[in-house]
């Protein structure tokens, strides 16, 4: 690694550069740039509160803030410092000084104006040493030192010659300030803002970004927001910055917030002139005390890799903008030729779409999903663990660095990927809440297998194995669908694919492929099956393959498993799979034979969503009638067992409480489930044909439960193996 030297430095300090040992060479401020790459200033009130308190509560004369991360070529003067890490507490510094410039500019006027002769020399040595911060060494006016130290002369002569008149109208003049002196005056604030904007027109900020929008944008909330006091009323704010986006909001907010709590901080007692004395020795304090670790490394490389390990232990840098800023930094840096006003409009529109279409109103599930499924499918990863932020920014990365080229169409298809994901959760109707109605819902409905699948693995929390399926159902919309649009995963044509795989035209590999997952997880005894086959079709699917592969079948074998595991299951263990099975039961029927189940649409009087799995026999006896119920050693074993699981809706269910065998039917035929439906009439057969029951009071007998749990058995495998597709 490309390692400079680190240093504990002030604001002031932050750009002077070091040696290969460490050691500095102080000289001019030098710019700093912000990379394309980089998100834009984000810090809130609350962020910004929390450094000015805690620095105030310091009490001393050093308050360690954080670090920051900058690329600088000590052998090239005039190249600005690259900003790799630390911007929003940067620029927070940066725009408290900023407010120090802009008091002092207006302290000085008054000085001027009210003959405060020993204050004017001192004030604008401190104009000087902000405005060195604040603008650009070099402008076209000369240097900034120069030019505030010629005011400087200018002023001071006029007032050694008894001239301060001419004094105050050559500095107004020359820092932007309106010639008028009548604050109260209606236009008083419009002709402000109007000089200040002419005046800073001549001068470059010494904080800039390479994306031009931002540029203009910081530029826009700076030239619209001024100071205002005389020696009657106290500094107040000018802001008339038309809000358009909600970055300029975000640059309005933190001066406000910074001069309000500088303000607040100061003695309120004071009068104002003096007050603003205070508050600009607050601020020169704070610029002074405030120290962070300045990391200077040679490269960006270097730079971004110190970056990204930073700010793995950060609450500051939002993990969406952390891998947005992966694809974004590996653009920026295959393209560097690349005109910077082109970039900048990608970047831009690319900000809008993660911004407004990718994940805007959603849920943080929703969002973590959409993430996961696509750094999967681009990357190929198969070690990524679904809500790991920091596995899927090493996986792009990972990714990302073995490209020879990357391009505006490899960038544009990587974000189309993510939108797309989000498209799949919107248009297939994916929740995170109640997800086991979901999935029944599901299973009963005449939507495609694919929507089945889906709802199946999100409700049995195996994220992992949909992200194999997914990455099947988006290998096959960029391999069905290349050449067929100029913008690869066109949007318009996604969402129009995914409309007509939610339904019964979904495309045969797909239905096969949904359909081996679904039985897969259905099946197996553990995640780990399921997440093999997802693996595999990662592994074959992802965003560079240029095939489809064919549907990767599930193990037959599992049916053993399968078969051992409804052996043993108990009631709540697992119910949702139980009831997704009596779901998909209802909707069959057997053939004349008895032997096969066919698919037919039967007409249920209740929501299937209601629908609820619950005892035959109850679980508890009702002592008063307990000749009733069904009497035995092993009771729980046999009542809690398979054989005596039957579907009801949950009114039926709650009335039917304790009720003994022998009333079953009646709240069964209640419920609007088809009385001639073969679960119905197989569970009265083997009912009446118990020869051991007791016909008197209708108590069953251990061989009801047995051979009932054998027809559920074999009707749920057969069941299983009916091609929904």
């Amino acid at each position: 690694m490309e390692l400079i030297g680190a240093k504990i430095r002030s604001f002031k300090t932050v750009t002077s550069d070091m040696n290969d040992s460490g050691s500095e060479s102080i000289g001019q401020p030098k710019k700093v740039k912000i990379p394309h790459y980089q998100r834009p200033y984000r810090w809130e009130e609350e962020n910004i509160t929390r450094l000015l308190d805690d620095w105030h509560a310091e009490q001393s004369n050093s308050y360690f803030s954080g670090s920051i991360v900058t690329v600088s070529s000590s052998s090239d003067a005039t190249r600005p410092h690259e900003l790799i890490d630390g911007q929003q507490r940067f620029t927070t510094i940066y725009l408290a000084n900023y407010v120090r410039f802009m008091i002092t500019r207006i302290a000085i006027r008054q000085a001027i104006n009210s003959n405060r002769q020993l204050d004017i020399a001192p004030l604008f040595d401190k104009l000087i040493d902000s405005a060195i911060y604040v603008f650009s060494s070099q402008n076209s006016e000369g240097t900034i030192k120069s030019y505030f130290s010629d005011i400087k002369d200018r002023v001071i002569e006029s007032i050694s010659d008894d001239d301060p008149e001419n004094g105050l109208e050559h500095y107004c003049s020359a820092v932007g300030l309106p010639s008028m002196m009548v604050e109260a005056d209606d236009e008083y604030d419009s002709e402000h803002l109007t000089k200040y904007s002419e005046f800073l027109d001549k001068f470059d900020l010494s904080l800039s970004y390479d994306r031009s929008s931002f540029n203009y944008t910081f530029r826009k909330v700076l030239s619209h927001t001024c100071f205002k006091m005389s020696d009657q009323s106290y500094i107040s704010l000018i802001n008339d910055t038309p809000i358009e986006a909600s970055i300029e909001e975000t640059y309005c907010t933190a001066i406000k917030v910074i001069f309000n709590n500088f303000n607040e901080m100061s003695d309120q007692n004071k009068k104002p002139y003096d007050k603003a004395k205070e508050i600009l020795a607050l601020i020169e304090r704070f610029l002074d005390e405030v120290k962070v670790c300045v990391i200077q490394t040679g490269n960006e490389k270097d730079a971004y890799t110190l970056f990204e390990v930073l700010n793995d232990r950060s609450l500051a840098l939002d993990d969406l903008d952390l891998i947005k800023n992966q694809f974004y930094k590996s653009f920026v840096l295959a393209n560097p030729s690349m005109d910077d006003k082109k970039v900048d409009v990608l970047l831009q529109s690319l900000d809008e779409q993660w911004v407004d279409n990718i994940y805007s109103k959603c849920s943080e599930s929703a969002k973590k999903l959409t993430t996961y499924l696509a750094v999967t499918y681009i990357t190929g990863n198969t070690d990524i663990v679904y809500n790991s932020n920091e596995g899927y920014r090493n996986a792009i990365s990972e990714y990302l660095s073995e490209k020879k080229k990357y391009d505006c169409s490899d960038i544009k298809k990587h974000f189309n990927i993510f939108e797309s994901c989000r498209k799949f959760i919107d248009i297939f109707g994916v929740t995170f809440k109640s997800k086991d109605l979901k999935a029944i819902d599901s299973e009963y409905s005449d939507f495609s297998v694919l929507h089945k699948a889906v709802h199946f693995l999100i409700a049995s929390k195996q994220e992992g194995v949909l992200a194999g399926l997914v990455a099947y159902v988006l290998n096959y919309i960029n391999t069905k669908n290349s050449g067929l649009s100029k913008c690869p995963f066109d949007i318009d044509r996604v969402t129009k694919i995914l409309e007509k795989m939610l339904n019964d035209d979904c495309p045969s590999n797909i239905s096969h492929q949904a359909t081996y997952f679904w039985r897969t997880s259905m099946l197996a005894k553990s995640a780990k099956e399921p997440r093999d086959l997802a693996v595999s079709c990662i592994s074959m699917n992802s965003a560079d393959s240029t095939v489809l592969s064919r549907p990767i079948p599930y193990h037959k074998n599992l049916n053993k498993d399968f078969l051992l595991w409804l052996d043993g299951w108990r009631y709540g263990n697992n119910n949702l799979k139980i009831r997704i099975l009596f779901t998909r039961l209802i909707k069959l029927d057997l053939d004349e034979s008895q032997n096969t189940l066919l698919s037919r649409s039967i007409g249920l009087k209740f929501d299937v969503s209601n629908l609820q799995v619950d005892h035959l026999e109850a679980r508890n006896i009702d002592e008063n009638n307990s000749e009733s119920y069904f009497e035995h050693e092993e009771r729980n074993f046999y009542v809690e067992g398979l054989g005596n699981m039957m579907p009801l809706p949950s009114k039926e269910n709650r009335e039917k409480s304790n009720a003994p065998m022998k009333s079953c039917f009646d709240y069964i035929a209640d419920s609007g489930f088809p009385d001639n439906h073969f679960l119905v009439r197989k569970t009265r057969e083997i009912y009446e044909e118990d020869e051991n029951r007791n016909v008197v009071t209708g108590a069953p007998n251990e061989l009801f439960f047995t051979k009932r749990k054998e027809l559920i058995k074999e009707l749920f495998v057969k069941s299983i193996e009916l091609d929904f597709s």
